[in-house]
Parts: structure tokens; C-alpha cells; sequence
């Protein structure tokens, strides 16, 4: 069990302000501590008669007038203490007999004012109707009762006070705010996966940062196991942007194929929003009804679309921002793409491009997001309303030249491209350099990296390169943003295959590393070691020496590399490659390393598990995940127990789900005992995250190639 807000921090629309008609002293009325606070006793009260108090009242039989209440109040500030204090004493005494006795006091307060009799029928949303309103009651004791029946509703009461945290009367607002907060929910049920359960141990209790991150793992589950609690945060969280963000997640959800399973999903999803409005209910409500008819329907999504936006543009809601409107576009176009209907996506997109902000990160945002569902044309109308945006942002233009690029267009593409890598050109001389102080021309490069980063997760391998050369060719290894470029352009090297010009921009850093200590030390912030790179470049030039034939220079230079990092398990690998008979000292060299490999692996295995067992669970987590992955990978690629292996990958993607390196381990693991198909699906599941990675990429294709021939 857990408060429902424990940690929460209201959205801009859902505070309470001046703005609606609220004293701003409401404010502090929604942070209370206990059921019964403290802030409201008669002392408090009187000291701050204007601040509303959802249980305590003044009976407006004894002060009928504002002038006479304004009277009254001077006078009361002006008593003295030990007044006061009998008045507190005396409204004390009432909430004890109030506590002892409450069915009596409710009786009593219930047959003077008329209200629930024993024979009353009424349905549950009537009955919070009513509740609500009687938090407003003049009498305390019908207020006090109201409090502890919708208490004991739970989120059964939750939609409706809700709602009334904008209701006119400011007492019932400022009740309806710290019942709230002091609803009690259990956000993980008993019939719940224990995946499930885990991600949402003490959830009420974390800030919204970790609420997100358990959003997001609960979204990474297999086979859809985290749908249903998705749901049921989309519905109950008090934090709207984390409410949507659990509703966007479960529609992003992969679609079983099985029909039945589907109505079954879209049956249960209906049955846990029943009745209620919260966008991201309606969002899922549609996505529901899609589920149960088997496709996208186009008039559902632009019906849903259209009364937000009216809600938008008239100001009729207070939680209908351009954002969650924006969204709710995006989410419609998305599954319009999927469903191959890329003229309605399109359409969707451009017409509602008004909604995206006209500023460079939502720009950039909407650009990645259009990318990212291959709608290159909606990227090109973006940048035709926002010319003057585009011109000055370098990954904007990229963005503009990737859309000309996927249109064949290959000659306005890479003109944009020139105009990208020129937008803060870094300087080409030392006079231009100096122009500039060492933070200024540190920055700039920086950036430059940073798009060469962004343009090679998008694939677009031939402009990132550009763009670290760029870097390379204006700062040498004396600043550390001309190593970490050298560094980058290595690694894109090495996934491409070009291990010649791997090693050949990396070898510098290796060389002047191993010559010059403080060098060394510099670069150790990092993360990097004279031995670590040497690793590399060793490796990298065995690589190239196998792939011209030269077996015995590879050999010499393997051994070097495992020698300088004996973690590297793709060096074992490679070693295990080279099966060379003849050689019986090469034999027993790689046949020690992997040994050696695997006894490690477990050894750290066993050891992060007995450090979660005692409850260190955070970073032997992480440790506990990477070692498995380790020694599944280095398993399914050379030899041993290939079911065990598989086991292994799996453990550990139920401790990092998703993980597209975790996913790619598992999909050799199922190669290795002969599960093709398994292979198959596991790799394209792994490029769904990466979709442009070259390693990625050709395993795909191995698999591909393997299941052809099995059929």
C-alpha cells in the first residue's frame, strides 16, 4: 500500500490558483500531514480567518454577514490568550467525542439535515456526488463524516475529487485537494505478474523521476505483461504528463496476433476506465475499440482529436494543453503509419503542425518523431514554416536533408548538408582560432560531435563522419574533444567494417598515451586507458590482418590485445575463429583465455547475486545484468552449455528489459540451439530500439539467411 501522491508534483493545469477564483492561502491546505491536520485547529483558524478549511467551518447561523463577520473576527484577534485556548480545548473535546461515537454524531447530523436515510438507494458515483458536496456543509460533523466515507471509497472517489479540485466553492476545492493526497492506493495487485509487482513495489512513495523510470520498465515487459498496470497508472496517476506517458506506452505495446487475446486486452482495458474522461483514458478507451474490430480506425482517432482541439481553442478545459493534443496527434499518426495508412498520417501530422512550438527543441522533437515513422514529407513542411528556425540549427537542416535524401533526392540533400556542418563553423586556421577563447572553440566542437552522434544513430554514417572530422581536423590530442572525436570515429569505423581506418584514427591517442603519463591522466576522466586502447587498436588490426589472409599476424596481434584488456570476450571470440590444427600452443593459448572467461563470469555472477540477496540491489542489478549478457554472448559464439547460455540472456533481460544489446545476446542464443525462427524475431526485435546499427544489421541478415535455408 501506498499514497496515491506520495511525491507527486501537480501539472501547471491541475494547481489551483488566484486565477480561478481561489484564495492563494488554498495552496497550503494541500500538504497537510494527517488525516486530522493541525493547520485547521480553532487557534490556526482564528488567527486566519480568511483561509478556507475543509472540516471546520464558522455556522453561518452565527455569523450571517460578511460585516459582522469582519467584526467579529477583529475582535476575536484582539482576545486574549487563555480565550483562546478554551475555545481550542472545547472544539478538542468535540472531535474526541466525534471519534469515539461517530456513527451517533452522523445519525444525529443526518437526520436533522434530512440526509442518507437507512432505506436510501442510490449508485456509487451519486453517492461521492453527494459526499463531495457535503464537505461544504456548514455543519462539521456532516463534513467530517463526508471526509471519512470518501476515504473509505478510495479510488472509487478518486475521478470525482478530481474534478472538484477546481470546484467554485474554495472549501470543498481545498477538501477535495487533501483527500487526494491521503488517499491510500495499492497500485500492484495480487494477480499481477511478479514483474509486475516488483516495478511497482512502494510506487506511490517515489518521485516522479523513478515513477517514470517504472513507467518505462513496466512498458518493457514481455509479452505485454505490464499492460494492464499501465492502465491502471493512466488512469489513477495524479501526475498527468505520467498518466499520458503510461497511456502512450501501452499503445506503443507490439499488437499480439492473436484476435482472441486481443478482444481480451480491449474487454479488460474498457472495464478498468469505465465511465471515466481523463485524456489518457479516452486515448485508451479508443485504443481499446481498435483492439476489439482488428484495425485503425480513421474517423475514431479524428473524432478524438477534433473535440480536443476544440477544447484547446475555446478554453474549455483546464487540463487540454497544445502539448497533450500534440500527443494525442502523434499517437493517432503513429498507428495510421503502422497500419500503413501513411496518406491519413500525414495528413494528420500536417494539419495539426500549428501545435507543435515554434522554438528549436520542439522543432527538433517533431522532426525526430517524423523521422523515427518515416513521414519525411511532414519534416519538409515543418521546414517550410520555420525557414528562419531551421537555417540557424544544424540538426534541423540534417533533418531537412534527410527528408530529401529518403525522397532520392541525393543532390539537394547533401547541399542542405553542407549548409548543417557550416551553421558555427569551427575555424580552419590559427587565426581564426584565436579569435576565439579555448571554452567558445571547446563548445562549438562539442557540438559538432554531438550531431556527428545524433546523425550516426540515424544512419546517416557519411555526414556523421564529416562532422567529426571536422572536429579532428581543428583541435589535436591536447584538448580532450579532438581524443573523444578520434574515439567516435574509430568505433563508426569499426561497425562499418573499416578496420584499417579504425585503427588508424585511434592509434595516436594509443601511442601518445603509452609515451606521456600526464597525458595519460588526462584522459583517464575519460574513462580511458593507454591499455584499453591498445586493446583496440590490437584488435581491430588482427581483424584486418584475417581478413587478408595474414593468420599468423593475427594471431600475434590477438594475443597482444587479450593481453592488454582480458575482459574483452570479443577478442576470445575472434581467437576461437582462427581453428588452427597444426597449431597445438595457439590451441591451448585461446583454450586458457576462455577458461579463464568463463570461470570469471560466474565467479561475478554468484557474487552480484549474493550482493542483491543482501540488499544492495541498485548497482548489482545493472552489474548482475551485464555479467549474464557476457557470458551468454561469449557461450552462444564459441561452446558450451548453449541452453544455459539462453537462460542466462534471458535472466538478464528481466533485470534490464529492452536492452537492444540484451536483445541481440538473446537472438544469437537462440541461433546457437537451433531455434531459428526465435532468431529471427528476437533480432528484429533489437533493431526496433536500434534500428541503423550495422552489427545488428548483418546478424539479422545471418539469421535471415539460415532460416531460407531450413525452409
Amino acid at each position: 500500500m501506498s499514497r496515491l501522491s506520495g511525491g507527486d508534483k501537480m501539472e501547471e493545469s491541475e494547481k489551483p490558483s488566484a486565477e480561478h477564483g481561489e484564495p492563494a492561502a488554498i495552496h497550503r491546505l494541500t500538504s497537510l500531514p494527517s488525516a486530522f491536520p493541525t493547520d485547521h485547529s480553532p487557534m490556526t483558524k482564528l488567527k486566519s480567518p480568511n483561509v478556507a478549511s475543509p472540516f471546520f467551518r464558522r455556522p453561518s447561523c452565527l455569523f450571517p454577514g460578511t460585516a459582522q463577520r469582519q467584526e467579529i473576527n477583529s475582535a476575536v484577534r484582539r482576545a486574549s490568550f487563555p480565550m483562546l485556548l478554551a475555545i481550542g480545548t472545547c472544539v478538542a473535546v468535540l472531535v474526541v467525542l466525534q471519534a469515539a461515537s461517530p456513527v451517533q454524531v452522523w445519525s444525529q447530523d443526518a437526520t436533522a439535515d434530512g440526509e442518507y436515510s437507512d432505506g436510501e438507494s442510490e449508485t456509487t458515483d451519486q453517492r461521492v456526488h453527494e459526499l463531495i458536496e457535503k464537505l461544504g456543509s456548514d455543519s462539521y460533523a456532516t463534513r467530517l463524516r463526508a471526509r471519512n466515507e470518501l476515504q473509505r471509497m478510495g479510488l472509487e472517489a478518486f475521478d470525482a475529487l478530481r474534478e472538484a479540485q477546481t470546484h467554485s466553492d474554495s472549501e470543498i476545492l481545498s477538501a477535495a485537494r487533501f483527500l487526494i493526497s491521503s488517499l491510500h492506493v495499492a497500485w500492484a495487485k495480487e494477480t499481477d505478474p511478479a514483474e509486475v509487482r516488483e516495478a511497482l513495489a512502494e510506487y506511490g512513495a517515489q518521485d516522479a523521476s523513478e515513477r517514470e523510470s517504472r513507467i518505462h520498465i513496466l512498458a518493457s515487459l514481455p509479452d505485454r505483461k505490464g499492460l494492464h498496470a499501465l492502465v491502471r497508472l493512466a488512469r489513477f496517476e495524479s501526475n498527468i504528463a505520467l498518466s499520458r506517458l503510461a497511456a502512450l506506452l501501452a499503445m506503443k505495446q507490439n499488437v499480439s496476433e492473436d484476435r482472441a487475446r486481443q478482444i481480451s486486452n480491449a474487454e479488460r482495458i474498457r472495464e478498468m476506465l469505465r465511465g471515466n474522461q481523463r485524456q489518457a483514458s479516452q486515448w485508451l478507451l479508443a485504443y481499446a475499440d481498435d483492439l476489439r474490430e482488428g484495425q485503425y480506425s480513421e474517423s475514431r482517432w479524428q473524432d478524438l482529436i477534433h473535440k480536443q482541439r476544440s477544447e484547446l481553442d475555446n478554453a474549455l478545459s483546464q487540463t487540454t494543453h497544445a502539448s497533450s493534443v500534440l500527443e494525442l496527434v502523434r499517437v493517432s499518426a503513429a498507428r495510421a503509419a503502422e497500419q500503413g495508412q501513411t496518406a491519413e498520417a500525414l495528413r494528420l501530422a500536417i494539419e495539426n503542425a500549428d501545435l507543435v512550438p515554434a522554438r528549436t527543441r520542439g522543432l527538433i522533437d517533431a522532426c525526430e518523431w517524423a523521422i523515427d515513422h518515416e513521414l519525411f514529407p511532414f519534416v519538409s513542411a515543418l521546414q517550410q514554416q520555420h525557414q528562419h528556425v531551421f537555417e540557424s540549427h544544424a540538426l534541423l537542416m540534417y533533418s531537412a536533408a534527410h527528408a530529401h535524401l529518403s525522397a532520392g533526392e541525393v543532390a539537394k540533400a547533401n547541399e542542405l548538408a553542407e549548409r548543417a556542418a557550416a551553421i558555427r563553423k569551427l575555424p580552419e586556421d590559427e587565426t581564426q582560432r584565436t579569435n576565439l577563447s579555448d571554452k567558445e572553440f571547446e563548445e562549438m566542437a562539442y557540438a559538432h560531435m554531438a550531431i556527428g552522434e545524433q546523425l550516426e544513430q540515424r544512419g546517416l554514417f557519411d555526414w556523421a563522419e564529416k562532422e567529426y572530422r571536422l572536429v579532428i581536423d581543428s583541435s589535436d590530442l591536447e584538448m580532450n574533444v579532438g581524443v573523444q572525436a578520434r574515439q567516435n570515429m574509430s568505433k563508426l569505423c569499426e561497425e562499418l567494417l573499416r578496420h584499417d581506418d579504425a585503427v588508424k584514427w585511434l592509434e595516436p591517442v594509443v601511442e601518445r598515451a603509452e609515451k606521456d603519463n600526464k597525458f595519460q591522466n588526462r584522459i583517464s576522466i575519460l574513462l580511458l586507458s593507454a591499455a584499453s586502447l591498445r586493446s583496440k587498436v590490437e584488435y581491430q588490426r588482427a581483424l584486418s590482418q584475417m581478413k587478408s589472409g595474414q593468420i599468423d599476424a593475427a594471431k600475434k596481434s590477438l594475443v597482444t590485445a587479450i593481453n592488454a584488456n582480458p575482459t574483452d570476450i570479443n577478442i576470445i571470440i575472434t581467437m576461437m575463429q582462427i581453428d588452427d590444427e597444426n597449431d597445438p600452443a595457439w590451441t591451448a593459448v585461446i583454450s586458457r583465455y576462455w577458461t579463464q572467461s568463463i570461470g570469471r563470469l560466474k565467479s561475478d555472477i554468484a557474487s552480484y547475486e549474493a550482493r542483491m540477496r543482501r540488499g544492495i540491489p541498485i548497482a548489482a542489478r545493472d552489474d548482475l545484468a551485464e555479467s549474464l549478457n557476457q557470458y551468454a554472448w561469449l557461450v552462444s559464439n564459441t561452446k558450451g552449455d548453449f541452453q544455459e547460455a539462453l537462460r542466462a540472456s534471458q535472466r538478464s533481460l528481466v533485470l534490464s528489459p529492452g536492452s537492444p544489446e540484451f536483445l541481440d545476446t538473446l537472438a544469437r542464443c537462440h541461433f546457437a540451439v537451433g531455434d531459428v525462427r526465435a532468431a529471427v524475431a528476437t533480432q528484429k526485435e533489437a533493431l526496433k530500439v536500434w534500428p541503423h546499427s550495422p552489427p545488428l544489421k548483418r546478424q539479422l541478415k545471418e539469421f535471415e539467411a539460415a532460416l531460407q535455408d531450413t525452409e
